[in-house]
């Protein structure tokens, strides 16, 4: 059993009695999402930071990150949380779908970016990184960049980080 403790009881009063990120959905941006939608997201991610992302705590502290012919690699468990991690699109939660990103709220962003690294942050720093360098090229990048770059980086559909 991993060490990250998290109670999705407190989470969904926080969200819906708090901040009533339903509300959301009213805007003519998110017009195609549902406060189910919302909740499903927050269920997936609590879930997957739980069974994916806490277990890299352990293999971080026994095995470690090696380093050999100057060059840095993290253990396997943590290219393959990463590959699943691009792959489920946790990393673009919050970016355009041109890119691969799955067009959600910036909130949404932060509350999976919270359980991420709530549940390794060693790892989820890989994550987060990969992101605000895709979201730069996708802000400010050349139109031919972004084709090359953005929707690689946000699916994890390259190198991961460490390998």
């Amino acid at each position: 059993m991993g060490h990250y403790k998290i109670h999705p009881k407190d989470v969904f009063f926080i969200l819906k009695e708090q901040l009533n990120y339903g509300s959301l959905c009213r805007l003519k941006r998110y017009s195609w999402l549902t406060e189910k939608s919302l909740d499903l997201l927050v269920s997936e991610a609590i879930r997957f930071s739980k069974g994916v992302v806490d277990p890299l705590n352990t293999i971080g502290e026994t095995v470690g990150p090696t380093l050999e012919e100057g060059r840095v690699s993290c253990p396997p468990a943590f290219r393959e949380a990463f590959d699943e991690l691009g792959r489920q699109g946790w990393i673009a939660v919050s970016r355009d779908p041109e890119y691969g990103g799955q067009g959600f709220p910036e909130m949404m962003r932060i509350v999976v970016n919270e359980f991420m690294y709530g549940a390794c942050q060693s790892f989820n720093m890989a994550a987060s990184l990969t992101h605000g360098a895709a979201h730069l090229i996708e802000a400010f990048g050349t139109r031919d960049l972004k084709q090359i770059f953005v929707s690689r980086m946000y699916t994890a559909n390259g190198r991961a980080p460490c390998a």
